[in-house]
């Protein structure tokens, strides 16, 4: 068989795993000679620790914010180039014998998050050595690791979630909570038991996070506007509340008895001229209402958090509890869902 034939045996099987496979597979495939070669021509890369991968594969970068990607509002598919990164996380994580972990395990499990990694997280039992060589693309976490994780190379949903609530910043645990209730993977009363029984660093703000996660809020801006604005003890806040009489009109937080409600506003979120007129119809109309509409961008709710809160504290100011109540808006008998 002649170099070329191999080479195209070689490429084939690599396709077969998506643009990452083990040495064995592509020996077996092509031969040892074919795979040198293939490497020293840059049409393979080779990962390490067996693992090689298509160039393409290993040139994918994650895209920063969830802000800037508009398959984290849960209705739409992801692009390419996420999917050919999610590859490169895998392969990178094959080649230390890893398991993905934190938000790089997020984005395995298919979740929308807040902000990308940096580098790949992965996570290795507590007595491995890694070679100081390996390590320049990812950031290695010690764990624990059941055979289900060892063998599926990603930390399991739940612990996924866990892990995320101790280590990260709220808004970024939060959104990663949020992500994984609305897609089924981890239950809410699963969650928060969990955590009650969760130990190591950081427990009182995982077992907070567990507390405040719910799979009403739609994309990981709304949670981190949602973690800041819990930090205000004035507001009492619902998820997705309609107003009484507000057709399909549905705000992202409100507190019902001030008529407050805040909103996650971005152009990514309207990126239509037609979604923007919408979006304009519906605060006027609900101010008519006798509603006040906060609209906050992912700049601030990502950006500094205590300015936000001053601002939101203020607001809540200009109106005692119950406003809404004495202009006759709300029942005071309709069951909440709050945040608290």
């Amino acid at each position: 068989m002649t170099h070329r034939n191999r080479l195209a045996d070689l490429a084939r099987a690599l396709a077969a795993g998506d643009g990452v496979a083990h040495a064995a597979d592509l020996v077996a495939a092509s031969s040892r000679g074919t795979l040198r070669r293939a490497v020293a021509d840059g049409v393979v890369v080779a990962v390490g620790g067996g693992v090689y991968a298509d160039p393409e594969v290993m040139r994918a970068r994650v895209v920063g914010t969830a802000g800037g990607r508009s398959w984290a509002r849960w209705d739409e598919e992801p692009p390419r180039g996420h999917l050919l990164s999610l590859r490169r996380d895998a392969a990178i994580a094959g080649g230390l014998d890893a398991a993905l972990a934190l938000r790089s395990a997020a984005r395995r499990h298919d979740w929308p998050i807040l902000r990308e990694p940096e580098r790949v997280e992965v996570a290795v039992p507590a007595f491995r050595h890694v070679r100081h060589d390996r390590t320049a693309l990812a950031t290695i976490h010690r764990r624990d690791l059941s055979d289900d994780e060892r063998r599926d190379g990603v930390t399991s949903p739940l612990r996924t979630v866990l892990d995320c609530a101790a280590a990260l910043p709220v808004r970024e645990a939060l959104a990663v909570a949020d992500s994984a209730l609305r897609a089924g993977d981890v239950g809410p009363i699963e969650l928060r038991e969990a955590a009650d029984v969760y130990r190591g660093r950081n427990v009182a703000q995982a077992r907070s996070v567990a507390r405040m996660a719910n799979a009403l809020a739609e994309n990981p801006f709304e949670s981190a506007l949602r973690a800041v604005l819990t930090g205000v003890e004035e507001l009492s806040l619902d998820l997705q509340f309609t107003p009484p009489g507000g057709g399909s009109m549905r705000f992202d937080l409100a507190d019902v008895g001030r008529g407050i409600a805040f909103e996650a506003d971005g152009y990514e979120f309207h990126g239509t001229r037609s979604d923007f007129l919408k979006g304009c119809r519906r605060t006027l109309g609900s101010m008519t209402r006798g509603w006040v509409i906060a609209p906050c961008t992912f700049d601030m709710a990502t950006g500094d958090v205590e300015w936000l809160r001053d601002c939101a504290r203020e607001i809540a100011g200009w109106r005692p509890p119950d406003f809404m109540n004495h202009l006759g808006r709300v029942d005071p008998d309709r069951p909440r869902t709050t945040t608290r």
